[in-house]
């Protein structure tokens, strides 16, 4: 009996983290101009919790990145913004000063559209959630944002 009651502790735990996630991710577009675009994307990060900026580079934990796949249907213009209140500190795991972001991160990249048709963004954006005494393995979120044509 101990046995099973230990076991299911164990399964309950396991759930309970593996299940964890405290970042939630919202995608949307705005329209700059009859051809140029921006995806504007959102993570609302539970109260404890934060993401790394994407400026820590690739020494230290994952940076939250976000990466588009190929198309023909539009470009990428420049680099990707951050927006949001950036927290700075050092990690004594890492051994480095680390930017992070808690509450909310926005992500901002613009886009050429090449086409005249409906066209769909997709991507992924990958980061790492972690709070004061642990952070979760890194995550992947993928995502996909019709954009229809402009008449």
């Amino acid at each position: 009996m101990r046995k099973c009651l230990l076991i299911l502790i164990l399964l309950v735990s396991f759930d309970r983290t593996s299940a964890q996630n405290p970042v939630k991710w919202k995608f949307e577009t705005v329209c700059i101009s009859d051809s140029i675009q921006e995806l504007i994307i959102t993570a609302v990060i539970q109260d404890g919790w934060y993401i790394y900026s994407k400026d820590n580079g690739n020494l230290g934990p994952m940076p939250t990145s976000v990466k588009f796949d190929a198309s023909s249907e539009f470009e990428l213009m420049g680099s990707q913004e951050e927006e949001g209140e950036k927290w700075m500190k050092f990690d004594p795991f890492f051994n480095m000063e680390l930017a992070y972001f808690k509450h909310q991160l926005i992500l901002k990249q613009r886009f050429k559209r090449l086409t005249n048709t409906d066209i769909t963004l997709k991507g992924k954006v990958d980061f790492m959630g972690c709070d004061d005494h642990m952070c979760l393995p890194p995550q992947s979120k993928s995502f996909e944002v019709p954009i229809k044509r402009k008449k």
